[in-house]
């Protein structure tokens, strides 16, 4: 509809995928490390819903397997002590770290995907906002 080029229009696409998957990562650290009062919002909120981000996927990955298995037999229970044993155990290894690194890899293949297209009115903004998105993982670091 703007009259940009299919390839435009791809590359446009794969940038607000990739945008997407690092703002739902700094969703996701967010609800393990942040402080509330910075955030604003109610955090520690994903696992209470069952829902297993990118940063406790790599901890169960981590974890001694008989560990792991205990913590899953709880949390397959009902046991609402879990989140906490998980969140505690988060700060036992490098996961904020590696977490980051991932943010930072969907971070770059957005902008990766538009920088041939760099002379058109679009890209600029949409740089900016990989920029803001970027930015906003020092609310919680």
């Amino acid at each position: 509809i703007a009259g940009y080029s299919d390839e435009f229009s791809e590359a446009a696409g794969l940038f607000g995928r990739h945008v997407g998957i690092a703002y739902q990562i700094f969703d996701d650290l967010v609800d393990l490390y942040a402080d509330e009062s910075m955030i604003g919002k109610t955090l520690g909120t994903d696992l209470d819903k069952g829902k297993f981000t990118l940063p406790l996927l790599l901890l169960l990955e981590k974890l001694p397997e008989e560990e792991r298995d205990s913590l899953m037999a709880r949390f397959k229970a009902g046991d609402k002590t879990v989140s906490g044993d998980f969140t505690k155990r988060l700060h036992d290894f490098p996961i904020f770290e590696e977490v980051v690194a991932t943010f930072e890899a969907e971070l770059t293949k957005a902008t990766a995907a538009v920088a041939p297209f760099s002379e058109l009115a679009p890209v600029d903004a949409m740089q900016k906002i990989a920029e803001l998105v970027r930015a906003q993982l020092g609310r919680i670091q």
